[in-house]
């Protein structure tokens, strides 16, 4: 195997941000190193910018698609147009430090049973100034228990731009349209923890800029109703993926800990009986999710 690296670059109307992703892709200190670009028919500056940087630079191929495929369809294309052994997703308003795909790259290479390697996310706004949210520390890599509980407790969602073998995430990313849309990428990463081995570099950081999911709920009678789904979602896969019952104990405890603290706890005494009475039962999995 070699070391070669795919940075797959979804964009849709990126104008604003995109230039400074680029560079800062371009800057990665590996030196085997693809950028795929695929374009979401976007209708600004985005396709200019692209051919600039594609006649500019030879690791940089630019696709287009003839419609708009959404978001997960565009998150799913970039991925099949990958030749790396390795592969990363790049937001186009997300900026990387110049060590991020080697660190990433030595962590997966240390350890083969590994199939994804976290970065250490800093939480930034439209000019890079420190927001104030608090940091997505990478996973400790001890034992799949641990990354739980540090993916919980940081409201890690950001490790899904972590560095991934390429075999690996082409044959298990059909697994996000498993998910329903707001809470999809942390119920995917939670499923891949269950799963596999995952490890982190602090060496690694992204700068991401802070931005409202558009898939949030609209208002309190949606949310008690997507956390309803989340949470009978983590509780199947605690129940199921862990191998032993203590592992089973323990991730479903971290994942209705996790429940309790993002949704229950806000609001007040009717507020609360009602979400708790929201999530009764929880037994089935909730899987039904279309492309966008």
């Amino acid at each position: 195997m070699s070391d070669k690296v795919t940075i797959g670059v979804p964009v849709y109307n990126g104008e604003q941000f995109l230039r400074g992703a680029l560079d800062a892709l371009i800057a990665q200190d590996h030196p085997h190193i693809e950028i795929i670009i695929s374009d979401n028919a976007s209708t600004d500056g985005t396709q200019a910018i692209c051919r600039e940087y594609e006649n500019r630079y030879s690791n940089v191929r630019y696709h287009r698609n003839k419609e708009n495929i959404g978001p997960s369809g565009n998150f799913q294309k970039v991925l099949s147009l990958a030749t790396g052994d390795y592969f990363m997703w790049a937001a186009h308003d997300d900026s990387w430090s110049t060590n991020y795909v080697s660190s990433l790259l030595a962590q997966l290479q240390a350890k083969p049973t590994a199939v994804l390697a976290t970065p250490l996310t800093k939480h930034v706004h439209d000019d890079l100034s420190d927001s104030k949210h608090s940091d997505d520390r990478p996973a400790p890599g001890k034992s799949r228990l641990s990354n739980l509980r540090r993916f919980y407790k940081d409201h890690a969602c950001t490790w899904i731009y972590g560095l991934y073998r390429t075999e690996w995430v082409k044959s298990h990313v059909a697994e996000l349209d498993h998910y329903v849309f707001y809470g999809g990428d942390m119920l995917w990463m939670v499923d891949i923890m269950l799963r596999f081995d995952v490890v982190g570099s602090e060496e690694a950081i992204i700068s991401k800029r802070v931005r409202k999911s558009s898939f949030t709920p609209k208002d309190p009678v949606a949310d008690r109703a997507a956390w309803k789904k989340i949470f009978r979602q983590l509780t199947h896969l605690s129940w199921h993926r862990p191998p032993s019952m203590p592992e089973r104990l323990g991730a479903l405890f971290a994942s209705w800990r996790y429940v309790f603290r993002k949704h229950i706890r806000k609001g007040g005494p009717l507020t609360v009986t009602r979400k708790i009475a929201d999530l009764i039962p929880f037994s089935q999995p909730v899987t039904q999710r279309k492309a966008a």
